[in-house]
């Protein structure tokens, strides 16, 4: 008499339904880390997430403007996007709110922006910057390091299909000094209503 077929296991399902979390260092690959990153393709049996960590500042330009009698402005072209070589495609349907506090150089700012369809693709933008006469500003944008990380929902593995690569986003930031130093996600807001150099993009 044969053995009776193995029924196999169901697969493991995966929650549509979740908060994105922003990691301070790259994370493990497990269970949690999927389950707190942007799931990519969630209608796949093997879906990836984008897991995205250590949030930081890239300086464009300082404006030093401080022995002039007008006021100046200054304007580049950016590019927002996956710097990847593996394709991520986001889900049109798919939408991420992305909203953390981190501090750098004792300067406490929002890190907050929307992760859709848009980012399938590089998207150049001009940013311009307004500084008071008398005034100096250095201009960042916000960027994260990234990292594709596959859940096997039949064996019930996690591992990842990428190298690190960085997620530009169209955070802007301007400073009357610079901002050197560890970038660390903080729990706290810390808000100050003053007279700044104001960047914008269009």
């Amino acid at each position: 008499m044969s053995d009776p077929t193995p029924i196999p296991e169901p697969r493991e399902p995966v929650p549509s339904d979740r908060k994105v979390k922003i990691f301070q260092a790259m994370p493990p690959a497990n269970k949690d880390t999927f389950l707190n990153s942007a799931i990519i393709n969630l209608a796949d049996p093997n879906p990836i997430a984008a897991v995205l960590y250590a949030p930081d500042l890239e300086q464009l330009v300082c404006l030093d403007n401080t022995e002039s009698p007008s006021d100046s402005s200054w304007s580049e072209s950016v590019t927002t996007g996956f710097s990847l070589s593996t394709s991520v495609t986001f889900d049109f349907s798919t939408q991420f709110e992305i909203d953390a506090v981190v501090a750098k150089a004792n300067v406490t700012f929002g890190f907050s922006f929307t992760l859709t369809a848009e980012y399938n693709k590089s998207v150049t933008k001009s940013i311009t910057c307004e500084v008071p006469a008398g005034q100096r500003a250095f201009v960042y944008r916000g960027y994260l390091y990234n990292r594709l990380l596959k859940h096997n929902t039949a064996a019930r593995t996690y591992e990842w299909v990428s190298q690190p690569g960085w997620l530009y986003t169209n955070i802007i930031r301007t400073s009357s000094v610079p901002l050197i130093g560890q970038t660390t996600i903080v729990t706290r807001r810390s808000d100050v209503a003053t007279r700044q150099p104001v960047a914008h993009t269009s």
